[in-house]
This record gives C-alpha cells, sequence and structure tokens, in this order.
C-alpha cells in the first residue's frame, strides 16, 4: 500500500528539552565526552554507535552524579530493546542502573515498558508498582501512573469487557485510582487522558470517560471534526454504568468514540459480549468496517515499528514494509462499507477513501534522507492568513491527531523530539500532539518544587562548560545556553501574566491558553507560512538548507517572546552536516555570533572577555529579532 497524498515538503522539529549494551570496551568510547548529554545529542542525531558510547563513557565516570550514571545505564538499556531488540542486555543494563540507587522511578517506568511490549505483563505491572513506591515528583508519579495504565492496558489489549478476570479489574481500578489524582484539575497530558479514558470504559464508569474524553480532545469538544462527538459522548457517557447500560448507550457511545476517532476504543465498545446482540451489532456493515480499520491500524503501526528498528540496525529495505503494508491495506478494502459495486482496489482508491471515510492523512515519503510515514487522522480543518515582510498568503491549519505514525526520527527521539508538521502548496499540517502537551510540561516543571530545583541544578551544570565548548568553535551546540533560553523565556511568560493580576488555577490555565499559543504561532505558523510563502516566490528553486534557513528565521522574528523558540536552532543537530536542518542551525548560530560581534557596545552586561555565544541571553527580545532580521533576505534593512 503506497500512500503519497502530496508531496512531503520539509518536516518541522517540535522540540521537547528532556532532561532524559555498554560498549565492548571503555577504551572505544574514551574519546566520547563522559556526560549523559553527549548521549542525548548523539541519539537525536541518529548517531547510534556515538551515543552507546558516550552513555557507557558516561555511566563509567566516577566523577558524574549518580543520578545521571543511571540515567546513562536505562538509556543504554533502552537502546538494546528499542533499536537492536536484545532482551538479555536490557535486562542486564536496567539491573545495573537500578542498582546505582539513584533515579529509580525513571529506570522502573522503561523497565515496565519494556516488559509490557515482550508480554511479560506480569513482571510490567510489578515493575510499574515500583516505579510508583518510587516516585518523587510530579512528573515521576504521572510517568509512573501512566506505567502502570500501561501495564494492565497492555496485558488486556486482545481481551473483551465481558472476559477481564477479577485480578485484571483490581489492576484497572488501582490505575485510576493512580490517574485521578491528576484528574482533579484537568487538562491531564493526552498519554495520560487516553489510558484514564480506555480504564473508565472497561471499570463502565461512564462520568469518569466523559472525564478523560474532555481532557484529551480539549478545543476539539468545541470546534473541528470532533465536536459532534462531543454532543455524543456529554449525553450519554454519565449514564454509562454497572446496571444501567443499554443498547441505545453502547449505540450513542460507539458513534461517539468513532467520529472522535478513537477507534480502538470503539471496536472495544461495539463488541462488548455482555450484551446479548452484540454479535449482530458488531455485523452491521458500519461498525464492522470500524473494527475492521482498528486492526488494519495496529497492522499498519506493528509494521512500520519493525521497519524502523531494521532502519536503525543498518539492514532496512523498504519493499517488506510496503508489501505489508499493501496486504493490510487490500485486505481492509474488502470490509469497507462500499456503497453499490466496489471498485477496483488500488492504493491511491484506498488512501482517498479512508480521508472521506475516517479522515485519514497518509503519507509516505523521504524525511531526513529515510522513507518513512506519517499518518493521522484530521482534528481541524482551520484557514489562516500568513503575511511576513509584505508577503501574503492564505493557507489551512490542518491538525491531525490519533497517530498511527510520526516518521522515523520521532521514533528514534522516543519522546525528546518529534516532527511536527510539514508545509503543501496551500496548506500547514500540525502533529497535534507534538504541541498539544508541551506547556502542561513546563507548568508542571515550574510550580512542582523539586523539578523547579532541579531544572535550575540542570542550567548551572550545563552552563558552566558552555565557555570552554564556544572557545573551540563560534556557532556550536550549548546546552546550558538553550536551556536556560527556554527557561527564561516560560517565566516570562508567568511574570507577564501575575502582572496582569492572575493567579491560583486561573493562573494555571491562562498560561497554558498563552504558551501554547505563543509556541503555535512561532513555530508552527510562522516557520510553516514562511516555507508556503517561499514555495509561492520561488517554485522549487530553493534547496531544502535555505528553506529551513529563511523558515528557522521567520520562526524567531515573528514570536512574542523568541527565547522559547531557539530550541529548534540552538539543537545538537547542528553539528550533523548531513542534515539541511542542522546545515541551516548552523548559519543561524554564526549569524547570531557575528550580529554580537557586530553590535558588542548595545548588549547590557556583555563580558568582552568571554565567548560570545553563551551570551546570547543578555540580549534583549528586540535584539533577538534583529539578530535573525539581519539574516532574512526579505526583512527590511535600516
Amino acid at each position: 500500500m503506497y500512500f503519497r497524498l502530496c508531496v512531503f515538503a520539509t518536516i518541522a522539529i517540535a522540540a521537547v528539552l528532556a532532561v532524559a549494551r555498554l560498549a565492548p570496551s571503555l577504551s572505544a568510547a574514551s574519546s566520547t565526552p563522559a556526560t549523559f548529554q553527549a548521549g542525548e545529542e548523539a541519539l537525536i542525531a541518529t548517531h547510534f554507535d556515538d551515543a552507546r558510547h558516550a552513555y557507557a563513557a558516561a555511566a563509567a565516570s566516577p566523577t558524574l552524579p549518580a543520578k545521571d550514571r543511571a540515567a546513562a545505564l536505562r538509556q543504554l538499556g533502552v537502546m538494546s530493546w528499542r533499536l537492536t531488540d536484545d532482551a538479555a542486555d536490557t535486562e542486564r543494563h536496567f539491573t545495573e542502573a537500578l542498582r546505582v540507587g539513584a533515579d529509580l522511578s525513571p529506570t522502573h517506568v522503561e523497565r515496565a515498558r519494556f516488559y509490557a511490549a515482550v508480554r511479560r505483563y506480569d513482571d510490567a505491572i510489578a515493575a510499574a508498582d515500583a516505579a510508583v513506591a518510587a516516585a518523587s515528583t510530579s512528573a515521576e508519579h504521572q510517568a509512573a501512573a501512566l506505567a502502570s495504565a500501561h501495564a494492565i492496558l497492555s496485558k488486556l489489549k486482545d481481551v473483551n469487557i465481558a472476559r477481564q478476570a477479577d485480578v485484571d479489574v483490581t489492576h484497572l481500578a488501582k490505575a485510576r485510582s493512580l490517574l485521578r489524582l491528576f484528574s482533579d484539575t484537568p487538562p491531564l497530558p493526552l498519554d495520560l487522558s487516553e489510558a484514564l479514558l480506555e480504564i473508565a470504559l472497561r471499570l463502565d464508569d461512564g462520568p469518569l470517560a466523559l472525564v478523560a474524553w474532555r481532557s484529551y480532545a480539549r478545543e476539539g469538544t468545541e470546534a473541528g471534526a470532533w465536536a459532534p462527538a462531543a454532543q455524543r459522548l456529554v449525553a450519554a457517557l454519565p449514564q454509562w454504568r454497572k446496571g444501567a447500560m443499554t443498547p441505545r448507550l453502547r449505540n450513542e457511545i460507539f458513534e461517539g468514540l468513532r467520529t472522535s476517532q478513537f477507534f480502538d476504543l470503539a471496536a472495544l465498545i461495539a463488541t462488548d459480549q455482555r450484551f446479548a446482540d452484540e454479535a449482530a451489532f458488531a455485523d452491521t456493515p458500519r461498525v464492522a468496517e470500524v473494527v475492521a480499520y482498528a486492526n488494519a491500524l495496529e497492522e499498519f503501526r506493528a509494521a512500520t515499528e519493525r521497519y524502523y528498528r531494521d532502519i536503525a540496525n543498518g539492514k532496512a529495505s523498504s519493499k517488506p514494509w510496503r508489501d505489508a503494508l499493501a496486504a493490510s491495506g487490500k485486505n481492509l478494502w474488502e470490509r469497507l462499507d462500499i456503497v453499490g459495486a466496489r471498485p477496483a482496489y488500488s492504493q491511491a482508491a484506498l488512501a482517498a477513501d479512508l480521508a472521506a471515510r475516517f479522515g485519514a492523512l497518509i503519507n509516505i515519503g523521504e524525511t531526513g534522507g529515510v522513507e518513512d510515514l506519517h499518518y493521522g487522522h484530521v482534528f481541524i480543518d482551520d484557514p489562516r492568513a500568513i503575511e511576513q515582510y509584505g508577503h501574503k498568503a492564505g493557507i489551512r491549519r490542518i491538525a491531525i491527531d490519533r497517530i498511527v505514525s510520526n516518521g522515523y526520527e520521532s521514533w528514534v527521539w522516543d519522546g525528546r523530539q518529534a516532527h511536527g508538521g510539514w508545509a503543501g502548496d496551500d496548506r500547514v499540517i500540525q502533529v497535534r500532539p507534538g504541541y498539544a502537551d508541551g506547556a502542561l510540561r513546563v507548568w508542571d516543571r515550574m510550580t512542582d518544587p523539586a523539578q523547579r530545583a532541579e531544572v535550575e541544578q540542570k542550567i548551572a551544570a550545563l552552563s558552566a562548560s558552555d565557555d570552554a565548548v564556544a572557545a573551540r568553535e563560534p556557532g556550536v551546540f550549548l546546552p546550558g545556553l538553550v536551556t536556560r533560553l527556554e527557561w527564561q523565556g516560560e517565566n516570562a511568560i508567568v511574570d507577564r501574566l501575575k502582572a496582569r493580576g492572575i493567579s491560583g488555577g486561573d493562573l494555571k490555565a491562562a498560561f497554558l491558553i498563552e504558551q501554547s499559543r505563543i509556541k503555535l504561532d512561532s513555530s508552527f505558523f510562522a516557520h510553516e507560512g514562511r516555507h508556503v510563502l517561499d514555495h509561492q516566490a520561488f517554485g522549487d528553486k530553493l534547496d531544502s538548507e535555505e528553506l529551513e534557513f529563511r523558515a528557522k528565521l521567520s520562526e524567531i522574528a515573528f514570536c512574542e517572546e523568541p527565547r522559547i523558540g531557539f530550541g529548534s536552532i540552538f539543537n545538537p543537530n547542528i553539528a550533523d552536516k548531513s542534515s539541511p536542518h542542522g546545515r541551516a542551525n548552523k548559519r543561524i548560530a554564526a549569524g547570531v555570533v557575528a550580529w554580537m560581534d557586530a553590535h558588542r557596545a548595545a548588549i547590557p552586561g556583555l563580558d568582552p572577555a568571554r565567548p560570545l555565544l553563551p551570551q546570547f541571553d543578555k540580549l534583549t527580545t528586540d535584539q533577538m529579532r534583529d539578530a535573525v532580521r539581519a539574516m532574512d533576505p526579505w526583512a527590511p534593512r535600516s
């Protein structure tokens, strides 16, 4: 099945700054910096051997904090599991990470993910319990609760609600209790909302299921493809309780889940064997095709992840992957409820039908030199006007959710970063999950004292080495600088809201709205909008590097809080000469240094004895915009 619905343009990266087999010999790693951060940077650049060497060096370092050594060992275990499928090596690294005695909860979370993936469900549940017991920060408590939910839901993946054992119900109830700790102050992060929704449905807790669905849907309850689903579910879910379930309620909930693209959960409700008419209902064409589609999505996802693992191991051929997608696609075609004579199957026909029937947006193309899949479902379709430096375009923002695959790099990055979208001739596609939870994560870090202290300690530690790195090369990735910039920008947003007299719960709600709006306007509309404008002006004449260079300049120039926009520019891939993103980032860093050199006297507090780039955060927000506009051929010159 070969889907190609539009020419696949450049992917925009939505950076999520994450603060997170030993090498054959330590001599192999001796030239690699002995830091966990070096491993993270190499992993983001998809330089896997370098990442392993860096993690191994960090794990063996007698001078690093125990937390970093444990994190390095844990990440070696994750790489052994996800990239090389080596279960024994995975177990060894996780065991060694736990022996360090630090950062225990995150290691137990990864163990739970691993055990669930290899179908050792009881071990996954036990590891999640250990993560819960060891959690100390708000973020750790959330991650542990999610691990607990995923462990039991993985065990019940193909289990009908009517066939849940008593022990399974007990585990579901325990996971529900853990997740409910966070549901009193919605919204929950998307992954917690989704897990809570399935748990509530499996426990016949309709009122809580509605809380979870709303927490996931957010703006989708009022606008976009999910608005009709909201009307159904708001009426039906509060009545969904043991002893009160009726076929009419089941039908309404099925339709609400189907039209909000929770196809797997719609299938779960449709096939509930506690209803006497279950077989007849599941066999109706409109229901049967949803069940078939949910099964096909799992097949597409599994085949694609196998292919991505092969890519990571340097043995990938796209043909077996394409063949697997084609087989699943053809099987699905025969099960769709097509009125009249069924047309002949073709890949294009299936792609068009899934778009019309389920809101699917599917794209196979090349990203960063790798053929991969981007597959989601339309959440909202919103027309927008873009104007930059007198150039104007009318475009559509199409946000997609319920993601099947977000490309090879996103799979490799495993939550550190993700592809954020792409631009077509008259539209920009936004991968909603990459944006929806960013503000929540930031709020959690700023308001939880333990996490706030940890971030500030990390900033101090990373910043201490920035000068030495910059002295060797002026335009280079400085982890202290980029982390410091992001932190300054996020706190500046809170300070502005407080200055307006906003406090308490209202402050959280206002921050989530404001931070999300600023990030979306910058990293998405300004960046992807520039791609559309450049395409209108130049067609295909500009290469990928130049397109990314110009879009990243716009991303900062049109950002209300530029400090939070530099994460995708002062990025670890700045050293990757093979990446158009990396080369563009390198040019911008060099240009910033040149601007600072030319404007030394105007920069408050600049220390002439220090390298320039580590002092970039001394610039005012206006100066940051001026620095990038000076590089933009469209920006007016004063």
